[in-house]
């Protein structure tokens, strides 16, 4: 059984939607490969092929979109963000979370793309992955303003409130708030960011996820740190807020403090 039937547990008979599973493992295979740094990125290309292959398939299947087909998008953007094309990453989930508004609005797949879309536009806005201060730091100037970063916070509060709202006891709601409070780091929140990451340290501990647990600790170090380092914390918040008009200013403040009454949740 391919791993889409698994997943949705459903076993199709449309001759399109089998075509489509086929090109879809075929495309999430190469993924997997990518993601552990064991293929190239002209095999990477492939995959995109592949995943695009599956995603005109289920088209076929079920013109109105379907939950396949949002899977195949997400999958598409996850090569995409492999081959550091966050814009049509980017696009990619904008479609895929139309896709699931229609079909169920209030699903764990809503939350999880939400996140994954807070996600991207920070690694847009970093101009890549980064994972500490100091690789924020040597990066030098970001080459996208700040508007960037400002749907960033959107998506992480969206992610959090979906997780908290009606999915509580999914251990997504770790990475979306590990991911809300980096996006608070990036715009020099720092006491926000730190609590929200002993928060999700906490819930990893809770959950026994030694992976997470870890992670999220360390970028509560990180930001810890920086809270001393008083020309760094100064350069970090003049990048995030530097291309941004006194409206945007508000509206980020305004995100920010429903991002701090997130962090004092349970506290």
């Amino acid at each position: 059984m391919t791993f889409l039937k698994r997943l949705l547990g459903k076993n199709n008979t449309n001759t399109n939607a089998n075509m489509g599973d086929e090109f879809y493992d075929q495309a999430r295979d190469i993924y997997e490969r990518g993601a552990q740094r064991i293929n190239t990125a002209g095999e990477l290309d492939e995959g995109l092929n592949l995943a695009h292959k599956a995603r005109e398939e289920y088209r076929s299947a079920n013109p109105k979109g379907s939950l396949e087909e949002a899977h195949t998008l997400s999958l598409e953007a996850s090569i995409h963000r492999l081959l550091s094309n966050y814009e049509k990453a980017i696009d990619c989930h904008d479609k895929a979370l139309i896709i699931v508004d229609k079909i169920e609005p209030h699903s764990i797949l809503k939350a999880q793309f939400l996140n994954n879309q807070a996600e991207l536009y920070r690694a847009k806005y970093n101009r890549g992955e980064i994972g500490s201060i100091q690789e924020m730091l040597d990066k030098g100037k970001s080459g996208y303003e700040g508007t960037v970063l400002i749907e960033a916070l959107k998506y992480a509060l969206d992610a959090v409130e979906e997780y908290k709202t009606r999915h509580p006891t999914n251990s997504g709601v770790i990475s979306s708030l590990h991911t809300l409070g980096l996006v608070c780091r990036d715009f020099g929140d720092f006491d926000t960011a730190g609590s929200l990451l002993q928060m999700s340290t906490a819930l990893s501990n809770i959950i026994r996820d030694p992976e997470m647990a870890e992670l999220s600790l360390s970028c509560y170090k990180d930001v810890q740190d920086i809270k001393t380092q008083l020309k760094e914390y100064n350069l970090i918040r003049h990048r995030a807020f530097e291309h941004i008009d006194e409206t945007q200013k508000k509206e980020v403040e305004e995100l920010l403090t429903k991002a701090r009454i997130v962090s004092e949740f349970k506290k």
